[in-house]
């Protein structure tokens, strides 16, 4: 039947070869216009249309992989959790940071990706390992004073921190480690974690712990997204939009200007969308497209994670930094691939 899945696979390829005009052979009677319409037609009508009408597949849920948790730390905490990206001939190997060693790897899916929603969802959650890497991640925060500037609004701890002022630090936070996802719930359950915390610890020891109290939350491992009753596709909203456009071109949350954008509801205008795919594109973070996307999709990142690839730690360290700055170049400049 055509919804058996091999059945399902070939009509993928056929539809593909069809429309990049990679069949019949050179050497066979091309089809005409018509023929490949009539092709692409019964394709749509029976792969892509559902009843005559376009519909929406399962959307489960997306955990953070492995790569994204780490770049949404950075980026929430303000603070750097990977090693250096630095070659040097005497110590070529790229080693695994502290929470790479922490955190277990990724399966890939069906699909052949780290980020595979339909395996992380089956996955464990490995929650013993994810506070280990917590833990790391806030006492690097706690320890850099430019991360409490930005994040608390002061550097040195007050001997008094009033409930007001800490429910808006809180409040700030958990917008952003939320990804601008508004749940009552979770927002309250942070909140009181800070006052549990509170009764007997200093103010910044409670706001560490309501912290970590948040970056377990569903609401941070997941890119949640207001759940619709319906079959058809709809617009996402501005925020869910800047969620998906940031975790593809950086791998990672979305800036403050992104965030803003998407309050005011701007996104939805095409153009300034596309300012802000530009944007991104010219920013050191698009080396996420390299690293996490061209590095599986070229499978250029088996030579570190793969003993199979593996030759000397120099020449794999070469090859690797080729592949990974010359499609990084072919972002940035706007070239085909």
């Amino acid at each position: 039947t055509l919804a058996d899945s091999k059945i399902q696979t070939l009509w993928l390829r056929v539809e593909r070869v069809v429309r990049m005009g990679e069949m019949p052979p050179a050497k066979k009677k091309p089809l005409t216009t018509e023929q490949r319409a009539l092709v692409q037609g019964w394709f749509r009508d029976n792969y892509i249309l559902r009843n005559g009408a376009e519909h929406i597949g399962a959307t489960p849920l997306r955990r953070l992989s492995r790569y994204e948790l780490i770049n949404t730390l950075e980026d929430l905490l303000h603070v750097s959790l990977k090693r250096p990206y630095v070659f040097s001939p005497e110590f070529p190997a790229l080693l695994d940071s502290t929470l790479e060693s922490v955190l277990p790897p990724d399966v890939p899916g069906e699909s052949g990706f780290f980020n595979d929603a339909d395996q992380l969802a089956s996955g464990k959650l490995p929650v013993l390992r994810l506070t280990q890497a917590y833990d790391y991640a806030l006492q690097s925060f706690v320890q850099s004073a430019e991360a409490r500037e930005r994040v608390f609004g002061f550097v040195n701890e007050p001997k008094e921190l009033s409930q007001a002022r800490a429910g808006e630090i809180l409040q700030r936070f958990t917008l952003r480690a939320f990804r601008g996802y508004r749940n009552e719930a979770n927002e309250q359950l942070v909140q009181q974690a800070y006052l549990a915390k509170r009764r007997e610890s200093p103010p910044v020891e409670s706001l560490l712990h309501a912290m970590k109290t948040a970056l377990v939350s569903p609401a941070f491992l997941y890119r949640m997204e207001q759940a619709r009753d319906s079959e058809i596709p709809y617009a996402v909203s501005g925020e869910e939009l800047a969620v998906r456009l940031s975790y593809f071109l950086w791998g990672s949350m979305p800036d403050e200007e992104l965030f803003r954008l998407a309050k005011r509801g701007e996104l939805d205008d095409a153009e300034v969308l596309l300012g802000q795919v530009q944007r991104m594109l010219q920013s050191p973070k698009r080396i996420a497209l390299s690293e996490n996307f061209a590095g599986q999709w070229l499978g250029f990142r088996d030579l570190w994670h793969n003993r199979a690839f593996y030759r000397n730690e120099a020449w794999n360290r070469g090859v690797y930094d080729e592949l990974l700055f010359f499609f990084d170049e072919l972002v940035k400049s706007d070239r085909s691939v």
